[in-house]
C-alpha cells in the first residue's frame, strides 16, 4: 500500500447517510495500530455548527480545518506508533456531504481528494426496510429520506469511481455482519501495511 507523505497510509470509509460507516468506524475504536480521524463536517456539526450556504470563504476555512485534523492526526498516530489513519467519511463530489446534505461547497477538485486516501471502503446502502428500521424513520417522509441518501450514495460511488484501490462492504441486512466484513478489510490492508514495514 503506498504511504502518506508522512509515512502512514489513509483509508476513507465511503457510502450514504445510513449506510453503517460510522458503525464500522466506532468499532475500530480501540483496535491497535490503528489512528481514527472523523473529518470536519462530522467534528463540526457534532458541536451543532452549521455555516452559511454557498459562501466560499467559509468553505476555505473548512478545508484549512480539514488539513489540520490531519495533522494532527498524523503526529498523534506517530505518537501511538500507528501505522494506519481511518477516516468515517470523504469529501465528495465538491461538497462536504454530511446527515443527507451537501453541506458545504468543495475547494478541491476530484484528483487531489482521491489522492489522499491509499485505499476507500464502499459501504453498500442497506435495503429500504432495513434502511428505515435503524433510521428510525417510516411513511413518505422515511422514503424521501431513503431516496435522497440513495441518490448521494450514488454520487460519491461514481465519485470514487477513479480510485484504484476500492474495497466493498456488501448489502448484509445484519449490521453485525456488515461490520465484520468491514473490520476484516481493514484487518487485510494491516497486515499489507505490515509486509512494508519488514521490507523497509
Amino acid at each position: 500500500m503506498q504511504r502518506r507523505p508522512c509515512g502512514i497510509p489513509t483509508v476513507g470509509l465511503v457510502g450514504g447517510p445510513g449506510a453503517g460507516k460510522s458503525v464500522i468506524w466506532e468499532a475500530l475504536r480501540d483496535r491497535e495500530h490503528i489512528m481514527l480521524v472523523p473529518e470536519g463536517p462530522t467534528v463540526l456539526h457534532g458541536h451543532g455548527l452549521w455555516h452559511p450556504r454557498d459562501d466560499p470563504q467559509f468553505a476555505l476555512d473548512v478545508d484549512d480545518f480539514r488539513r489540520l485534523l490531519e495533522a494532527m492526526a498524523s503526529w498523534s498516530a506517530l505518537e501511538r506508533k500507528a501505522v494506519m489513519l481511518v477516516t468515517d467519511r470523504i469529501v465528495g463530489e465538491g461538497t462536504w456531504v454530511y446527515g443527507g446534505h451537501e453541506a458545504i461547497p468543495g475547494v478541491e477538485a476530484q484528483e487531489s481528494v482521491l489522492a489522499r486516501y491509499q485505499a476507500l471502503i464502499l459501504v453498500a446502502m442497506p435495503t429500504e426496510d432495513v434502511w428505515l428500521r435503524c433510521c428510525h424513520l417510516n411513511g413518505a417522509r422515511g422514503e424521501r429520506a431513503h431516496a435522497q441518501a440513495t441518490a448521494l450514495h450514488e454520487r460519491l460511488e461514481r465519485f470514487i469511481a477513479p480510485h484504484p484501490r476500492i474495497y466493498r462492504v456488501g448489502n448484509e441486512a445484519d449490521m453485525t455482519a456488515k461490520v465484520a466484513a468491514g473490520v476484516a478489510i481493514i484487518d487485510q490492508l494491516l497486515f499489507e501495511v505490515g509486509d512494508l514495514e519488514q521490507q523497509s
